[in-house]
């Protein structure tokens, strides 16, 4: 996939674990796989490693400051429902540009994008498996979904292609790859390997300074 010119900063920051089918044979998973509940609790509360992704380094959640509950969207497999998200206003970012801290939601197994918008893990995971599966351009995915969610009566439609881009950027750039990933047979330096670009190809005039391999993430 192409990856946006500026990776967005996340309210999220907790390492991800990669999809289970994504091991080798005899690999562990470095974290607990969290199943999201089937409905996220109405009000998502702060927690300990809540923080504001718009600042760096990261301001964190102070239990002796005032907070108050904004509406967010949480976009699930098959549909996206309005829920409560406790913030606090970052002590650091100018006020006007009304950045908050906000809880990270990985124990509910939802990734915070900015406390406007949460996305499950699981559907995060569902373009991850497609995109490796065949070439799954990120318009013709997301109006997969949209499909999905008229069918199943969501009270809101699914976000744009390229909101979508953005949020899978983000939290990929998340997924805890410690994983060594060698072959058990040919080591961490195999004589020979076969390249497959299909997923991997674009344009030239996508050729620009800023373009790097999609395993390299942003420091």
């Amino acid at each position: 996939p192409r990856r946006p010119p500026q990776l967005s900063p996340s309210v999220s920051h907790l390492p991800i674990s990669i999809p289970r089918w994504a091991l080798l044979p005899g690999e562990a998973p470095p974290h607990v796989t969290l199943l999201p509940p089937a409905c996220p609790p109405h009000t998502i509360p702060l927690m300990p490693s809540a923080s504001c992704g718009y600042y760096t380094p990261r301001k964190f959640y102070d239990p002796l400051m005032s907070s108050k509950s904004i509406p967010c969207t949480v976009y699930m497999l098959t549909c996206a429902q309005t829920h409560q998200l406790e913030v606090q206003a970052c002590p650091a970012c100018p006020p006007q540009a009304r950045h908050h801290i906000g809880p990270d939601a990985q124990d509910h197994g939802l990734f915070n994008f900015n406390n406007r918008i949460l996305i499950s893990h699981n559907l995060l995971d569902e373009y991850t498996s497609a995109y490796t599966l065949s070439e799954t351009p990120f318009p013709a995915w997301t109006q997969g979904v949209s499909r999905r969610y008229t069918t199943y009566g969501s009270p809101h439609p699914f976000m744009s292609d390229d909101t979508f881009r953005h949020v899978w950027f983000a939290c990929v750039s998340l997924q805890d790859y410690s994983c060594p990933g060698d072959c058990p047979l040919c080591g961490p330096s195999p004589a020979d390997t076969i390249w497959d670009g299909i997923t991997l190809a674009f344009n030239q005039k996508h050729l620009l300074p800023s373009l790097t391999p999609p395993t390299l993430s942003p420091p």
